[in-house]
């Protein structure tokens, strides 16, 4: 049998371990024997019990509009920074059980980043001859095993020099798609 990565964990909101996404702002519970209300502020945590060697992130680019009844790109700016290494401890369940594994290591560094063009993306990058196709168009970005970045899309590939002002450019910022994350030690 195969078992979920994530753990799903509700508390009050009175304990403030980790920060999430309320479920709702009051949830009524009826006691059977008094029928009073009793009102809680709860919420949901997701936690994760095994982490993997390469952590995907998608993030959500697109809403749909009900108005056109059409799907829309969302362009949110996105801030990455590429040689930030995330700590993710705070995710495992058993640092929340007060049993956190030193010997497991819970630090990733970015390693990839998928990028979505669409007709309505704006961004281009004239300095490197990549400019925006036609319709929809996925290009990526790599990091080696030399820590050096290269940016491919369908007819070819080109090292990246500066990639810290890259990241900081709107071709990246709001068409990031994908983010790939290596388990770092």
């Amino acid at each position: 049998t195969t078992v979920s990565p994530i753990v799903t964990s509700r508390r009050q909101l009175s304990d403030h371990i980790f920060s999430s996404t309320p479920i709702s702002s009051s949830t009524t519970n009826i006691l059977p024997s008094t029928k009073n209300h009793i009102h809680h502020r709860i919420k949901s945590q997701k936690m994760i019990s095994n982490f993997p060697d390469i952590l995907c992130i998608q993030l959500k680019r697109f809403s749909h509009d009900r108005l056109s009844n059409r799907t829309i790109k969302l362009n949110t700016s996105i801030i990455i920074e590429p040689e930030k290494i995330l700590d993710l401890s705070y995710l495992h369940y058993t640092t929340w059980l007060g049993l956190r594994n030193s010997s497991i290591s819970y630090h990733y560094r970015l390693i990839a980043i998928c990028l979505h063009l669409s007709e309505n993306s704006s961004s281009s990058l004239s300095s490197i001859h990549l400019t925006k196709r036609i319709n929809d168009h996925y290009v990526c970005l790599y990091r080696t095993d030399h820590n050096q970045w290269f940016l491919s899309d369908d007819e070819r590939i080109i090292e990246i020099n500066d990639i810290n002002n890259l990241f900081q450019t709107s071709y990246v910022t709001e068409n990031c798609y994908l983010l790939f994350y290596e388990r770092y030690l």
